[in-house]
């Protein structure tokens, strides 16, 4: 509904309920009141390379890095904050294509994509099995993410958040059957997704009230 209309609807409400009492007006006036919004605490400019890391190589997860960064990139362009992000797959052929990759900066990885910033996500912890072959799947992730400027002073280069450790997150996911043999990889591509929308509030504006995304 319009925003004109949403507050002829209310006003000609709250009139209607005046009468039935305090409590119901008050009620009203707390259903129908304006949205709070929480802003942006970083908003992206020029090319955006994401990229995502684990700590441990074995935790590599090819389905929920493309989940997260597919998700990412929805979450922004529904908030009408949509950024011009790198090709996840140049940032995996730029990785495989370098033998000493490990060796890299943030910086350095920006600036071969093409990038003016870049999002890290390092990948402390991801994991979906206690052990392989494991009867359970427990999906479980937890990152730091940082904001790096690709040409900004080499003793400077991050430019969200303040926090040196950057913002650390994680996320787990209920505990489910292994034994079908799709799990894993729906298991893998759900928890990226989630997490991704974890991730993107903090580049976008958001109604406080309304309840992060779950994937089922």
């Amino acid at each position: 509904m319009p925003r004109p209309a949403r507050l002829l609807h209310t006003a000609l409400l709250l009139a209607l309920l005046a009468p039935a009492g305090c409590g119901w007006l008050g009620a009203a006036i707390y259903f129908f009141r304006p949205p709070v919004t929480t802003k942006a605490e970083f908003r992206f400019k020029g090319k955006v390379a994401i990229v995502i890391e684990a700590v441990r190589s074995h935790e590599e997860s090819p389905l929920f890095s493309q989940a997260l960064y597919d998700a990412f990139c929805e979450n922004l362009t529904a908030a009408k904050a949509a950024i011009d992000a790198v090709p996840l797959e140049k940032f995996q052929r730029l990785r495989q294509d370098n033998p000493d990759f490990a060796s890299w900066g943030i910086q350095r990885i920006g600036h071969a994509l093409g990038a003016d910033q870049v999002l890290y996500i390092r990948l402390a912890r991801l994991q979906f099995q206690e052990f392989p072959g494991a009867p359970l799947i427990e999906p479980r992730v937890a990152a730091s993410v940082i904001v790096v400027g690709v040409s900004a002073p080499a003793d400077k280069p991050r430019l969200w958040p303040e926090a040196i450790e950057g913002r650390e997150l994680s996320l787990s996911r209920q505990t489910r059957d292994a034994a079908d043999p799709r799990a894993l990889d729906e298991e893998a591509t759900k928890m990226g997704r989630e997490f991704a929308h974890i991730i993107a509030r903090f580049f976008h504006d958001y109604d406080s009230e309304e309840p992060l995304k779950k994937e089922r």
